[in-house]
């Protein structure tokens, strides 16, 4: 079963031993009630990860992704983080036992241990469950159980572990299916937070229960980072997140987004002296809003008139119009603009700023903040008239650029019914009447062999690159990684190059930054502006004017690949039959970022024509489902989001443009 995260969060009392103030020996101090509380003294972490396995074990590609997030995310809510990683069983135990050593014995600490690997459940003869953390050389215990049993390490050490810590509270996360015979099943408890920090607790947090598998793009993962980075695991809004409302939300979300195949279970350890007291994170201010950008809209050709060299108050920028089209400011929308209006831009900071309007042909303003707080605008700019996109309705046709035709169908936009409310609906696909306007899209998704070309023409750095500070480009052909070194692509096992078929998979590992730059690049190669679709331009799209479940069929066989046909891999794109449009793969292979902030309760305040999304939020809308998903999570109006900067190994895009 995929990887087992373990999170011991331990959190401690209210003494004043320590006086650091560096990263995780700062205290912890809030208000409540008026009165300045001490939360906690020290806050320290040790992130145990395994995916290397040589023995018999999945490779567990994800788990590096999940410590990077969970490390960023806990070093963002104050916390010292420790890594360790591909340990043996006597690795791991030092590194545990070290780390409570250390940190463990002070009352008022705040300790956190995260494993992230496989973890796997024994069933004996007598009936109990015996659940394990698998070190990187513990044999498959379906081959090998004694050997198994003797490189594991048993659940109940992790009993032993929290009762060696002397500080009050502690919290085990388990990103794993995985049998709950440590803990009691108890709901949130609702004392004031002063009484919770006092109190001695040991928690626990599973992703799923016995049996259960779970994906290495961890869905149990990414909702943990969202509860400390948002407010929504806060029932009842005090500014904090309790260890019992995390374990409400993740249960609730996780669920959810994973189509009820994991049920996450959550508890206190079976210890009358263990159990009083709550974990508790305080949540950090609420980051600013991001605002949406929207495509060209067309607008007659005239200018903007600014008033030049005017001194005016920093922080606010005042623009007045001729005409009416969307007001961009350094490439991102902000408002439509009437003709003869006149807009006050805020909250503009010291530097150089790019002001549009958006029509059929654009204005440029550049607007300067100086050092002394003060602003004046330049005299206009005339930017590269707008480009035509003119194709064919319901036809096929190819774009060429950089050597490659991409495939492309001409759609003829409707009005459709968005959502669903069949049995497998989750609680975000609320069934509402949109309508959409004519656009192309790619018929199938972005290949890894198209996407090279982009890399070898700007040499751009994925996120992926950025993230593990790799220099250069690296891309999954659809078998293994490959380098770019110099001009060539190398595979990292041999330096061999890879079957041109390996290179008709999707492309996979992008964000929705690196799909946003593939199609500003495509956009300067060609005569169209390229994007990606609208939620509700994919969902119209995917079901290619029929009403099947899956994109082209009920049979999901006919038109995906999913987790029983996909033998737990991309595939050649354009091998399954095409829906009602000629579209390949809109279900099944790679989730497909599309262009919409996600919002789970959007489809209830949804506009009717050409809706964009919400105009801000923290994730960005995925669609289709992939290989790695059973049929349910592969349906043609199912959501799912991730951070725009996340990426994964099924996950992937295709893009639009509009006449």
């Amino acid at each position: 079963m995929k990887h087992l995260t373990i999170l011991f969060a331990l959190l401690f009392s209210l003494s004043n031993i320590f006086s650091q103030e560096t990263r995780g020996f700062k205290p912890v101090n809030v208000v409540v009630d008026g009165q300045q509380t001490a939360l906690y003294k020290q806050s320290h972490a040790l992130i145990i990860g395994i995916s290397a396995y040589n023995n018999g074990w999945n490779v567990l590609n994800g788990v590096k992704t999940d410590v990077a997030e969970v490390k960023k995310a806990l070093e963002n809510n104050g916390f010292n983080v420790e890594v360790s990683e591909n340990g043996t069983k006597e690795q791991i135990d030092e590194a545990i036992s070290s780390f409570i050593g250390k940190y463990g014995q002070g009352i008022d600490n705040r300790l956190l241990i995260y494993y992230a690997g496989h973890g796997y459940t024994v069933k004996t003869s007598y009936g109990d469950e015996l659940g394990y953390i698998v070190p990187v050389n513990a044999p498959n215990p379906t081959k090998d159980l004694a050997g198994f049993q003797k490189k594991a390490i048993e659940m109940a050490q992790v009993e032993i572990y929290a009762k060696r810590i002397q500080s009050k509270h502690a919290l085990f996360l388990f990103d794993a299916c995985f049998a709950g015979s440590l803990f009691d099943m108890r709901s949130p408890v609702t004392e004031a937070i002063t009484y919770k920090t006092t109190q001695q607790v040991r928690q626990f947090i599973t992703s799923g229960s016995a049996e259960e598998q779970v994906p290495d793009v961890s869905i149990f993962r990414k909702q943990f980072v969202a509860a400390l980075t948002t407010n929504e695991a806060d029932y009842d809004k005090d500014g904090f997140v309790t260890g019992s409302e995390l374990g409400q939300f993740l249960q609730t979300k996780v669920v959810n987004y994973s189509y009820n195949a994991q049920h996450p279970q959550y508890g206190k350890i079976r210890n009358p002296k263990l159990d009083k007291g709550d974990f508790v994170f305080e949540l950090k201010a609420a980051k600013p809003a991001i605002t949406e950008s929207k495509p060209a809209t067309a607008a007659p050709a005239k200018t903007i008139v600014v008033e030049e060299e005017k001194i005016l108050t920093y922080g606010a920028i005042e623009v007045n119009t001729e005409i009416a089209g969307d007001l961009y400011l350094d490439g991102a929308f902000v408002k439509k603009a009437t003709a003869s209006s006149k807009l006050t831009l805020k909250n503009i900071e010291t530097g150089s700023h790019t002001i549009e309007i958006r029509g059929s042909e654009n204005w440029k303003n550049t607007a300067v903040v100086t050092k002394d707080q003060t602003a004046y605008l330049t005299a206009k700019t005339t930017l590269k008239p707008a480009v035509s996109n003119s194709f064919a309705l319901n036809a096929d046709f190819t774009v060429p650029v950089a050597g490659i035709d991409l495939k492309m169908r001409g759609i003829q936009g409707g009005t459709f019914t968005m959502g669903s409310s069949d049995s497998e609906a989750a609680s975000d696909e609320t069934p509402h009447t949109v309508t959409v306007g004519n656009f192309a899209m790619m018929k199938h998704e972005v290949t890894v062999a198209e996407f090279k070309k982009f890399i070898d023409d700007t040499g751009y750095q994925t996120d992926a690159d950025k993230r593990t500070g790799n220099y250069g480009s690296y891309i999954w052909n659809g078998n293994q990684w490959e380098k770019k070194d110099g001009v060539n692509w190398k595979c990292g096992v041999n330096g061999s190059l890879r079957p041109q078929s390996e290179y008709n998979h999707p492309v996979i590992h992008v964000s929705w930054n690196d799909a946003v730059a593939y199609a500003e690049w495509l956009s300067k190669k060609t005569s169209q502006t390229w994007r990606l679709p609208t939620e509700a331009e994919w969902e119209y799209a995917a079901k290619g004017g029929q009403n099947y479940k899956y994109a082209g069929s009920d049979n999901i066989a006919a038109v995906a690949w999913y987790n029983d046909n996909s033998g737990m891999k991309t595939q050649e794109v354009g091998q399954k039959s095409p829906n009602g449009f000629g579209l390949y793969d809109m279900t099944g292979n790679v989730w497909e970022w599309c262009s919409d902030w996600y919002k789970d309760d959007y489809y209830k305040t949804s506009g009717s024509s050409n809706p964009q999304g919400p105009s801000t939020g923290s994730y960005r809308v995925l669609r289709g489902g992939s290989w790695y998903y059973e049929a349910r999570g592969c349906r043609s109006t199912g959501r799912d989001s991730d951070s725009p900067d996340d990426r994964s190994g099924n996950t992937g895009f295709r893009l639009v443009f509009v006449p």
